[in-house]
């Protein structure tokens, strides 16, 4: 047997009725909202409450920015569709609630919705380059967080998305 973590350690020492006993406790069914309907209509009343801010947020968050407008149906180029969207929960561990509202990518079509994709991300290897030179210099950095970041992205192309669950019901 090779072990991998320190998770493969602890399962060894437990018999399987102990892991039976573990998985059926500490599985919430509410813990996060897989669809809007749950997050929205959360039977815990303080949950829902967190919820609904989060996903007020949200909607607010790209109206300030300006990430869509409204337009009927009818008003469609003929040759286009409309791209699913779906809402993703998170409760961070820091009891932060997160909604995002994210393009289901696999009803986009290559040269039509989208030319190319790509996502700035910072290299593991870069980032320690970027630490042993701050450590060297002696210098100092400050961390930041840009918590809507993905919203100041400018698109070439017209991308038609489907009105997502609870437009109406937040406005």
């Amino acid at each position: 047997t090779v072990l991998r973590s320190g998770r493969d350690v602890a399962a060894l020492m437990l018999d399987k009725n102990d892991l039976k006993d573990i998985a059926t406790t500490t599985t919430d069914p509410y813990d996060e909202p897989t669809t809007f309907q749950e997050a929205w209509n959360h039977p815990d009343p303080e949950e829902r409450k967190w919820w609904r801010a989060a996903i007020k947020k949200e909607f607010h968050d790209m109206n300030v920015r300006k990430v869509w407008r409204k337009i009927k149906r009818d008003r469609m180029p003929p040759q286009r569709r409309c791209v699913k969207c779906k809402w993703v929960f998170k409760k961070k561990r820091n009891g932060v609630y997160r909604a995002r509202l994210v393009a289901c990518g696999y009803s986009q079509i290559a040269g039509i919705d989208y030319s190319e994709n790509y996502a700035p991300v910072l290299h593991d290897v870069t980032y320690r380059i970027l630490l042993i030179t701050l450590i060297v210099w002696k210098l100092q950095a400050k961390i930041i967080d840009v918590e809507t970041a993905f919203l100041y992205g400018d698109l070439e192309e017209e991308i038609y998305m489907d009105c997502p669950d609870g437009m109406n019901a937040t406005e």
